[in-house]
């Protein structure tokens, strides 16, 4: 399925936009009123969601719009006091994390500002339920050791505090993969006027518990971001194929981005060809590995592609993934609109006749939609005859798919797909996505962020909405070492599993 636009995970988008808000000022020199700015992107992130997003009318969430009226009415409230650009973001943050939704998002145009950065001189990860000191930055009474657990701040549990301050501005904080994301969050201190700065915190030690008064510093926006990215164990390896010493092959897809204009897309055509080139002695190696790590999502089609490179073209088609062959669009204007502009881009992109006969399918459903006075256009894809008799032609090879906590969107229907064909999920848990897909982009007006929200919604989906991944075989070690996951896999195609 062709995909408009990708997911990314919000906290990587959260800390790249330390860099990424607009100023204090026009370009006239007079000040932001940011509390008019606030109420008029906020009420029209409101009129996009009633008039465009799939779940306004859907009868199986009827939750939806209470929950969409309920954060509407407290981003107004906020509205009213907001006063800088911290609380024009931060609110708008709120709003989109309120729908648990990876594909509800809002991004900043600009690219020449940051909100001021603050930080204790140290911060915390995830490791499992626990949040540990992972990084310090000198010694003294006011910075804990490394490896002291978190106990509580103010009088507030440590659970309590991460889910207050930092899930309810990212949301779906039950995902492991966002709280890896978004876990060092909690000691930066980014301009948020809708919590209070933490003042004492209790730390568990091999010594015992102490209590520490937080000096909070200022730090330049670029390192505080590094030091988070850091501690996320954020990678994109390069992408590509290679064949590993004991013959086994690895093949890197850190994108499966849809955007012909980026260098990643004619990476992705030469992996493709490079792995028909080795196809026979792939399919007869002693493992291959999917390596999705960094992952945000884009065109499933390069799942397919790959499939049928490795298992062979009648056994993908004996083996479909289940479900997701029913789906409702929203039908509008705004909807419409967008996907008649992007036909337009694609059509003088030369983009092959198929993508654009699907885009026009939609956009004529949704036209004929709003005539009728439908709120939904359905989409069912008719689901081929599998063939009689279909062979695995890779049946000797272990094949793994290697997932961690960046794995959305697209990249998330790659692993069905190759679970489907008889791949083995190894490494981390994956992200996660609700049945609301196909995102479009809006930009507020204020002129200053884009809203994403999604414009379809799954019926028959096999895998529940905001369900992860999970692997059959999980890596405890550290996800950017290639050295490790190597060593690591190729003890499990052995039977003696490695320690990590």
């Amino acid at each position: 399925m062709f995909s408009v636009l990708r997911l990314r995970a919000a906290a990587i988008a959260a800390f790249t936009l330390l860099s990424g808000l607009p100023g204090l000022a026009h370009a006239d020199g007079t000040p932001v009123d940011w509390a008019k700015r606030l109420k008029d992107d906020v009420q029209a992130f409101h009129t996009h969601v009633v008039n465009s997003h799939p779940g306004f009318h859907d009868p199986k969430n009827p939750a939806f719009r209470a929950q969409v009226e309920a954060s509407f009415d407290q981003a107004m409230a906020r509205a009213r006091t907001a006063h800088n650009q911290g609380g024009w973001w931060w609110t708008l943050k709120g709003f989109a994390a309120s729908f648990n939704d990876g594909h509800v998002e809002i991004d900043a145009v600009e690219k020449d500002f940051a909100l001021p950065a603050r930080w204790p001189g140290f911060l915390t990860r995830f490791e499992g339920d626990d949040q540990i000191v992972a990084m310090i930055e000198g010694k003294g009474a006011d910075i804990p050791s490394l490896g002291a657990k978190l106990v509580s701040c103010d009088g507030t549990d440590a659970k309590t505090l991460a889910q207050s301050r930092v899930g309810a501005f990212e949301g779906l904080w039950f995902l492991e993969a966002q709280r890896i994301n978004s876990g060092p969050q909690l000691f930066m201190d980014l301009g948020n006027p809708w919590i209070d700065p933490l003042k004492s915190c209790r730390f568990e030690t091999e010594t015992g518990t102490v209590d520490i008064d937080l000096d909070w510093k200022a730090i330049d926006h670029s390192d505080l971001r590094d030091r988070g990215h850091k501690l996320m164990g954020l990678i994109k390896p390069p992408i590509g194929l290679r064949k590993l010493g004991n013959g086994a092959f690895w093949l890197s897809m850190s994108t499966f981005t849809s955007d012909i204009k980026r260098p990643e897309f004619e990476q992705l055509k030469k992996l493709v060809a490079d792995a028909k080139a080795v196809q026979n002695d792939m399919r007869t190696a002693p493992f291959v590995v999917l390596d999705v790590r960094g992952n945000g999502g884009g065109n499933s089609e390069w799942s397919e592609k790959l499939g049928k490179i490795l298992w062979g073209e009648d056994w993908l088609k004996a083996h479909p993934v289940e479900g997701g062959t029913i789906a409702d669009w929203r039908a509008s204007k705004g909807n419409r609109a967008y996907l008649e502009k992007a036909q337009r881009e694609l059509e003088k992109a030369g983009k092959d006749a198929s993508t654009l006969a699907f885009l026009k399918r939609i956009t004529d459903g949704m036209a004929k939609a709003e005539a009728d006075g439908n709120p939904y256009w359905r989409e069912e894809e008719s689901v081929p005859p599998k063939p009689a008799q279909a062979h695995n032609e890779a049946a000797g090879t272990a094949i793994y798919a290697l997932t961690d906590f960046r794995c959305a969107s697209s990249c998330l229907t790659a692993v069905d797909t190759w679970k489907a064909l008889g791949a083995i999920q190894v490494g981390r848990p994956t992200f996660a996505d609700s049945f609301y897909m196909e995102g479009r982009r809006a930009e507020l007006p204020g002129g200053k962020a884009l809203l994403h929200f999604p414009m379809k919604v799954y019926r028959n989906r096999a895998r529940g909405s905001d369900q992860p991944e999970m692997p059959v075989h999980l890596f405890s070690g550290n996800m950017t070492d290639d050295a490790a996951l190597e060593k690591w896999i190729a003890s499990l195609k052995s039977g003696n599993p490695a320690g990590n």
